[in-house]
């Protein structure tokens, strides 16, 4: 991909204070204990800055409107979601956008990487 610099700095803000960089495993059918998968995840209410932001990146997809309850005493605001599930993807992504990405994303980043196995870490 061609990222413009200016634009993985605007992703990487928005990503270090709205995101979250997860790993879980999936389960393959008929393998034990699935393999390790990246999740990056931007939730909020503003779509208009989701959509941007899945335009700038080019990956990953946004999902919504989802019904936020809150506590019942007052309507909330409907949530947008954006996220990338691909362990590629995640890659690309959050090497470009690393020289951004605070102290506490960095090591997130790093224990996604060291949780791989040797054969598959990049």
């Amino acid at each position: 991909m061609r990222w413009k610099r200016e634009d993985l700095a605007w992703a990487a803000g928005l990503i270090e204070g709205e995101g979250c960089i997860s790993m879980q495993n999936r389960k393959l059918s008929g393998v034990r204990g699935g393999r390790p998968g990246w999740h990056l995840t931007v939730q909020m209410t503003d779509e208009d800055v989701l959509r941007r932001l899945a335009s700038v990146i080019g990956l990953g997809r946004v999902g919504g409107p989802y019904v936020n309850k809150g506590d019942g005493k007052k309507p909330y605001k409907p949530i947008w979601s954006w996220n990338i599930s691909s362990r590629a993807h995640c890659y690309a992504v959050l090497t470009a956008l690393w020289p951004w990405l605070g102290a506490r994303r960095r090591e997130k980043v790093r224990e996604a990487l060291l949780s791989l196995p040797p054969g598959v870490r990049s």
